[in-house]
Order: structure tokens, then C-alpha cells, then sequence
């Protein structure tokens, strides 16, 4: 089963650790075996090899996911179940030894968006296969935690589903980071639903009496609809009990939703005295926030009447869990796809965005490699590959200008 394989697996990867005190020393971020914290270059080296390419099958033969071990690994995935045990012993051991003689190759570190995470993962993987001295490790522990990081100067790079906000710049100013913003992706939040719930599409006011800090304790849908008719919304909800399941506060996700999905209405209801200052960028507390999009899709396809939202890439990966919910901006129900994401008629379409600091740019020659390489040629490849929307040509060419103007 999959107790004694995941037991192998870190009982491997403890004992290669423990037994070199040089790669030890050469860790420039703490081992978060519970996957909270950093994973360093060395141990993501091995983790990428045991999962194999982002877009292919393991050397084990079988589809392991992307997600396989992230962070030093809390999820094997069901086919590990069929794999012989010492077949993945040899296996594991042959990665981690790959790990600790990979020479003195240099190490970047992004951290940041776990909604950008697949972007900086498949434009990782492509820039080893043509820069074998520099690897590139990523985690995606949200845009907030990121910029945390990036702004006390752990990080190389920050990846963002929002832009910055003031206080984090001030944050980078005061330890004098400086950095560059550079736009690489469109994305669409994704309303999603048990694909047997039976509602096809939602506008901007039943988001806000179903997500709304004014629906603290609402628990079925028909709750919901005296305060989505209050605010003008003639959708008839189910008579169901409603679950939610969404990111968190550390969440890029969750700041986008809130400005584009119930800003506006909130800042009515305070005006009008409904709703208090302090709770109006904010959503209702009540709900189990998740950090990765992976949980949210597998809660939300658990259970009929569950919504939540995630990233379009995501959603559109889980077409078979769970379905998508057009969404009524004004303007009629629009369903997120490609094209409504790009030209924005989607009502809650996003840019995302990656972060460079200067500082690790003069200090390593190697981050401006990767990030001419990032937002170069490998671009529209690991966007496609990622599942998000290509920049237009006029956004990704502002892109190219801003980068090019930094001096290096």
C-alpha cells in the first residue's frame, strides 16, 4: 500500500541526506518534510527526477502527476500501489545519488503563486535541459507567503496571481530588495461546482451573498438567495446545503476574487451602512481555506451543493470532478475559457505575474540567463503546457522592453 512506499521513500531520501554533510551544508533553505516550508535545490533535483517530466510518465513507467512528492512528498499517487518496491527503492536511490553529485551547479530559488508554480515548473524544466549548471527550485506556497520570502530575501524570484500590494513593496523597500515586474500569463478564476449540483451560472451578487462577508453561518444555497435577490440578482439557487472550499487569505487567488468578485458590492453595503469598513475585503471566515488547488477541486467534486474557486488551468484539468460555472458580470453569463480570458469578457480574468530581485540578479549572473530564457523563448511554452492563456502580442512585448531596460 501506499504507507510503506511513502515511508520508503523518506526513509531514502532521510538516509542519503544524513550521510553527506557537504550537500547539508550546502542547503540555503530549511527541509520541510511537511511541505510547508522550502524545498532546497538538491532535494527538488530528486523529487523532479522520481516524478519525471511535468508533461510526461515517470521512469517507473507510470503516470506519477504533478504533483508527486512536491516539498519532499505527501502525496504518491494511487498507481504507486501497482510498483514493485524495490523497483521504486532503485529508483528513488538513483535519483537522490543524481541529486548529490550534481557538481556545483547553481541554485535559483522561486517561490511564490501556487497557481503560477506550473509556469515556473515547466520553464524550470526547459532551461535545465539547455543550462545543465543551474538548477532551479520552485515551490508555490501562495502569492502572500511568497512575497514574504522574496522581501526578507530568501528568494531569488516571486511568483504573483496579483500585482504586489503597498505594504509588501514597503516590506521589500525596508530590507532593500529591489525588484522588477514582468507579466507572463492570462488567467480566469474559476467558479466550480459538484458537476451534479444543478445551477449553470451565477452573477457578481449571488457570489457575494454565497462567498459575502454578510453570509457568515449560511448554509444552504436557498440562505443565500434573500441576500442575492436583496442586491438584485434573479437567479434561483437550489435548495441545497452548501459547502465551500476555496484558498486562503496567503492567497493571490483569494485577494483577485475578492476585488473583481464582490469588491464592488461590499463597498456598496459599507456606504450604505449594511456592512462594516473593516470586513469588506474580506470573505466570509467560516469556510475550510486550502492552500492547494488540488484539495479544492477534490473537496468540491466530493460532495453535491460544494462551490469553491480555483485557477482556470486547474479547473480545466478537472473537467472530470467537477465543472465550471459561467459567470453574469453585467453583461450576461460568460464561461471562462481561453478566449473569454484573454479579451477579459470573462468578469474575474487576472494577470499573473513573475517578480525578479535586482539583488540576486547582480549577485548571480545565472537568474538573468533564466529569466531571459522565462520570459523569452520558453514563454508561450510553458504557459500552453501549464494550461493558462498566452500574454497578446503587445502585453508580452511590454514584458520584453521592461525586462530588457534592466541593467545588468
Amino acid at each position: 500500500g501506499r504507507l510503506p512506499l511513502l515511508k520508503t521513500a523518506i526513509d531514502l531520501l532521510s538516509t542519503f541526506v544524513l550521510q553527506d554533510s557537504q550537500l547539508s551544508e550546502a542547503f540555503s533553505h530549511r527541509v520541510a518534510v511537511l511541505g510547508q516550508g522550502t524545498c532546497q535545490s538538491s532535494l527538488a533535483r530528486a523529487e523532479r527526477c522520481l516524478r519525471g517530466p511535468s508533461t510526461g510518465v515517470s521512469p517507473l513507467g507510470v503516470d506519477l502527476g504533478d504533483r508527486f512528492l512536491p516539498q519532499l512528498g505527501l502525496l504518491l499517487n494511487e498507481s504507486l500501489r501497482r510498483v514493485d518496491e524495490e523497483v521504486l527503492q532503485e529508483h528513488i536511490a538513483h535519483c537522490v545519488e543524481k541529486a548529490l553529485t550534481s557538481g556545483d551547479a547553481v541554485g535559483l530559488f522561486v517561490t511564490g503563486s501556487s497557481t503560477v508554480e506550473p509556469i515556473s515548473v515547466r520553464a524550470a524544466e526547459l532551461f535545465e535541459d539547455v543550462s545543465s549548471d543551474v538548477f532551479v527550485s520552485v515551490e508555490g506556497p501562495g502569492t502572500g507567503d511568497g512575497f514574504k520570502k522574496f522581501c526578507a530575501g530568501e528568494a531569488d524570484m516571486a511568483s504573483a496571481s496579483r500585482r504586489i500590494k503597498e505594504p509588501e513593496a514597503e516590506d521589500c523597500a525596508a530590507a532593500g530588495i529591489e525588484w522588477v515586474e514582468l507579466a507572463v500569463a492570462e488567467d480566469g478564476l474559476a467558479v466550480v461546482t459538484h458537476p451534479e449540483t444543478p445551477i449553470e451560472c451565477l452573477d457578481l451578487a449571488d457570489l457575494y451573498a454565497l462567498f459575502g462577508p454578510e453570509s457568515k453561518g449560511v448554509s444552504t444555497w436557498s440562505e443565500a438567495s434573500e441576500l442575492a435577490a436583496e442586491l438584485g440578482s434573479e437567479i434561483e439557487l437550489p435548495d441545497l446545503a452548501l459547502e465551500l472550499s476555496a484558498p486562503g487569505t496567503e492567497s493571490g487567488t483569494y485577494d483577485t476574487f475578492v476585488e473583481l468578485g464582490i469588491a464592488d458590492i461590499a463597498e456598496a453595503r459599507v456606504e450604505a451602512g449594511l456592512l462594516a469598513a473593516e470586513d469588506a475585503e474580506a470573505l466570509r471566515p467560516d469556510y475550510p481555506s486550502a492552500a492547494d488547488d488540488n484539495m479544492i477541486v477534490a473537496t468540491v467534486g466530493g460532495e453535491v451543493g460544494t462551490i469553491g474557486f480555483i485557477g482556470y488551468a486547474y479547473a480545466s484539468a478537472s473537467a472530470d470532478r467537477v465543472r465550471m460555472v459561467a459567470v453574469d458580470g453585467g453583461e450576461g453569463c460568460v464561461a471562462p475559457d481561453p478566449g473569454t480570458i484573454s479579451t477579459g469578457t470573462y468578469p474575474i480574468s487576472r494577470r499573473l505575474y513573475v517578480y525578479v530581485s535586482l539583488d540576486s540578479l547582480a549577485a548571480a549572473p545565472e537568474l538573468g540567463e533564466f529569466v531571459d530564457f522565462f520570459v523569452g523563448e520558453a514563454l508561450d511554452a510553458a504557459v500552453t503546457s501549464a494550461g493558462y492563456v498566452p500574454l497578446a502580442p503587445d502585453v508580452e512585448a511590454a514584458t520584453l522592453a521592461t525586462w530588457a531596460a534592466v541593467p545588468r
